[in-house]
């Protein structure tokens, strides 16, 4: 039998990146999969290719975290087409990069307030599974201190914060709640491949700087990510942990 065989996980942010990667991992695993992004044109590419994958099983639907509406619309959604919920995987981000007031409205609005939204409208779904489960992405910006970064590493910052506090609040409930702390991730379309093309010489010293020898591909998170979700990690709650290659150790020696 497959790891997550007749488990309903929703991951949000599934479409690109670390989301997708996760999607992929879990698809190949047997688990009955909802996945939510706000592009709606990839959402369906993505589904049809992981459609591929012998027995799955795939419902993807709209869904803006930014917006209280549309991530209680995707999970309301997901719950009827799965028949329930027992995993709740939120990789959705917005990189802000300004320190404008706008920028940390952004910021908090989508990397925090958005997972607590999520989380919120998932967890009368997670306490009826009995073994409900939440795993939240932060970064590695959350450890080190970027000055053109600094909305985004706050919120990241306090989204550990709100993991440690639900793990605790949802215990009783039988919910663990854990954080994957991502360090930087290459792959098409994203922030580093941005830097590549645009900045060469900051790519490659960004590059050079993280101990095992570069960026990450995304399946490296995203099998952290899986791990925590699965029951291999039945007695973890409440725990951020770094999956950076030593990126955030270089950072801070540095």
């Amino acid at each position: 039998m497959k790891e997550f065989s007749n488990r309903r996980v929703v991951v949000i942010g599934g479409s690109r990146g670390i989301g997708l990667a996760v999607s992929r991992i879990l698809v190949e695993r047997g688990a009955r999969l909802a996945i939510g992004a706000r592009d709606t044109e990839i959402l369906e590419s993505v589904r049809c290719d992981l459609l591929r994958t012998e027995g799955a099983e795939i419902h993807v639907g709209k869904c803006d975290i930014g917006y209280t509406a549309s991530t209680c619309d995707f999970v309301k959604a997901a719950d009827a087409h799965l028949g329930g919920i027992d995993v709740l995987i939120n990789c959705a981000s917005r990189f802000t990069r300004s320190d404008d007031e706008d920028a940390w409205i952004e910021a908090l609005n989508v990397d925090l307030l958005g997972v607590v939204r999520a989380l919120k409208a998932a967890v009368p779904m997670l306490k009826r599974s009995g073994n409900g489960t939440v795993v939240t992405m932060s970064s590695v910006g959350s450890r080190t201190a970027h000055p053109q970064r600094q909305a985004y590493g706050a919120a990241k910052a306090a989204l550990e914060q709100y993991t440690r506090a639900s793990a605790r609040r949802y215990a009783p409930d039988g919910i663990r709640v854990n954080c994957v702390v991502s360090g930087s991730a290459d792959f098409p379309g994203g922030i580093w491949d941005e830097t590549r093309k645009n900045d060469p010489q900051a790519y490659e010293a960004a590059r050079r700087s993280i101990p095992l020898g570069g960026f990450a591909e995304p399946r490296d998170i995203a099998e952290a990510v899986v791990f925590l979700a699965s029951e291999r990690a039945r007695w973890i709650t409440g725990q951020c942990i770094l999956v950076d290659g030593g990126q955030a150790a270089a950072m801070l020696a540095a």
